[in-house]
């Protein structure tokens, strides 16, 4: 669904939202600097210009408004980190390869070498797919 991120210049004036420009044409912060600042808000300089492009709603409570005034927000879409996942997988199978190889060279067995680093690459492919799974859920 679309929705329109800032108000309109018809609904500045009709429900007193400050902000400016108005009407905005751009968004009033980019996200890379709006994710920082989000995940580090004891950075944030209150002075910055972008602070004034934020909607503010003046006067009027979103709550106990028999009128209430349309509302905005930020909608803030996470996605998931593969290369994360990819590099613990990698790490995993690394694992798992040297430990086979000096299991196999220590006990003289090339069989239980290659059994054991077979169980372990199954059971890290299976603890990482759990894990991946409770990450997105």
């Amino acid at each position: 669904m679309v929705r329109n991120a800032m108000p309109s210049a018809i609904d500045a004036n009709t429900y007193q939202y400050n902000f400016d420009p108005i009407p905005m044409d751009e968004p009033p912060i980019d996200a890379d600097t709006f994710n920082h600042y989000f995940h580090k808000p004891h950075l944030a300089d209150l002075s910055a210009v972008w602070i004034e492009r934020f909607p503010q709603l003046h006067d009027v409570s979103l709550f106990y408004s028999p009128n209430r005034p349309p509302s905005w927000g930020f909608e803030i879409m996470e996605t998931r980190n593969f290369l994360l996942f990819a590099i613990m997988n990698l790490i995993g199978l690394l694992l798992s390869g040297l430990v086979a190889f000096l299991s196999a060279r220590f006990l003289k067995d090339k069989s239980t070498g290659v059994a054991i680093g077979s169980w372990l690459t199954a059971t890290q492919a299976l603890v990482l797919a759990i894990l991946f799974w409770y990450w997105t859920n």
